[in-house]
């Protein structure tokens, strides 16, 4: 037997539906349309579509990822072989720059040994030029003797005829004879030693009559080839040590072959007389 309800209240009601669902289902057709009571079930199917849809854009999304991921892979793989092939191609401009330094380096070296072995040359060629310039030197110096014995000997020869003009009974003295009254005259204190020497180096000291005052006369007679200052002063001194000698007149006469200008007015200047001759 079925247990009587009594519904005073809407809380009853409830309670009624509670214990009886079959009502609650019943209550339900009765208020609610077709639509509604279907509703539960097209949601279920909306939320397993939905669910299902997801579950698609998962595996799609995954399989995207797995695409994308692979891709980035390949592009690591792709950078890291670009990157290896990069670092290579360095490693061998490296190689070969390193190979060029040493190549360079080595041609540096060869041209400084090159430049040294020139180098060496020239100091070998200039030593060369040096000593040639030496033997010149010596065979100028050579020369210039010989021409100064030559022209000396000329003069000693002919100076009777180059001093004409100034004397007669034209004489030659002797300088072993010079020498033996020089040293009298050392011993005298009229002249010293150096003096003495300074006129023995005298080239000819010719002695005869003066064609100006018929007196005796001393020529002191310098020859050189090329007429120069220190001609010029050697025969000054010499005038003047054979003037505090003799106590007689001493002239003194220049003989060469050249003299420069500037040496001509000098002994104009000083009154001292030169004769050129010639070949």
């Amino acid at each position: 037997m079925e247990k009587e309800y009594i519904i005073k209240e809407f809380e009853d009601l409830l309670n009624l539906l509670r214990e009886r669902p079959d009502y609650l289902e019943k209550l339900r057709m009765l208020i609610l349309t077709t639509e509604l009571l279907e509703l539960p079930v097209k949601f279920e199917e909306f939320r397993k579509e939905v669910n299902q849809r997801f579950e698609e854009s998962d595996r799609k999304f995954e399989a995207f990822r797995s695409e994308v991921n692979q891709r980035f892979e390949e592009a690591d793989r792709k950078f890291e072989a670009f990157r290896n092939e990069v670092n290579q191609r360095f490693d061998e401009v490296d190689r070969r720059f390193e190979e060029s330094d040493k190549k360079l380096e080595a041609f540096k070296n060869e041209v400084n040994q090159r430049f040294d072995e020139v180098d060496k040359r020239f100091e070998k060629l200039e030593k060369g030029q040096e000593e040639i310039k030496k033997t010149l030197k010596r065979h100028e110096i050579s020369i210039q003797e010989l021409k100064g014995w030559q022209l000396e000997h000329k003069v000693r020869t002919n100076i009777c005829a180059y001093l004409g003009r100034y004397i007669r009974k034209c004489r030659i003295k002797d300088k072993s004879e010079i020498a033996d009254e020089l040293d009298e005259y050392v011993e005298r204190n009229i002249i010293s030693e150096s003096e003495r020497d300074e006129v023995l180096l005298l080239d000819i000291l010719v002695i005869g009559i003066s064609k100006r005052t018929n007196e005796e006369i001393y020529i002191a007679v310098e020859v050189s080839y090329k007429i120069g200052d220190y001609d010029v002063e050697r025969a000054i001194k010499r005038m003047e040590i054979l003037k505090r000698i003799y106590k007689k007149e001493v002239i003194a006469v220049i003989i060469g072959k050249e003299i420069s200008d500037k040496t001509e007015m000098k002994l104009k200047n000083l009154n001292i007389d030169f004769i050129l001759i010639s070949d």
